[in-house]
């Protein structure tokens, strides 16, 4: 009886040890393409943030170009459509990855605006006034973009 009882617990743990095995280097696969997928989503957020900047940076460079061209009564050195475009992209990156940033680009955005309908149909008195509350708008924006920029552009080492 010893003898058989001996034999199936053999049989069982002979039995088991593949299983577990086998669970435990699972686990391990999983873990290691969460830490994987985890370090892609890191690496794309840090990519979309980059351009994000960039942009932002584009549009502030147009809004000064735009006082300095219109300051000397020439043509503006770009279309609407151009702003537009732009503005679409900056729009569509902060509200899809950034939310973090919508409430203080939403004013930056309203300010720069209203300086490029004033830069395209106003008086450049006008756009000056104007002018001064995108700056403070856009000093704002910068110091939102900086504090939040260890959140959107962390990279996970392991």
């Amino acid at each position: 009886m010893f003898a058989v009882i001996a034999s199936l617990l053999g049989v069982l743990i002979g039995g088991l040890l593949p299983y577990i095995t086998n669970k435990q280097i699972h686990k391990h696969d999983i873990d290691k393409l969460k830490l994987e997928h985890n370090k892609e989503v890191k690496v794309f957020t840090r990519e979309k943030y980059e351009q994000l900047i960039i942009k932002l940076y584009r549009l502030a460079y147009m809004a000064y170009e735009g006082v300095y061209y219109r300051s000397r009564n020439e043509n503006l050195n770009f279309t609407m459509e151009t702003f537009m475009m732009l503005m679409a992209e900056v729009d569509t990156l902060v509200m899809l990855h950034f939310p973090l940033l919508e409430e203080d680009y939403e004013k930056f955005s309203k300010q720069l605006v209203k300086l490029y309908i004033e830069l395209f149909a106003g008086s450049f008195e006008q756009c000056r006034v104007i002018k001064e509350d995108f700056d403070r708008e856009a000093d704002n924006l910068l110091k939102v973009v900086k504090r939040h920029a260890n959140e959107y552009t962390q990279i996970v080492t392991s």
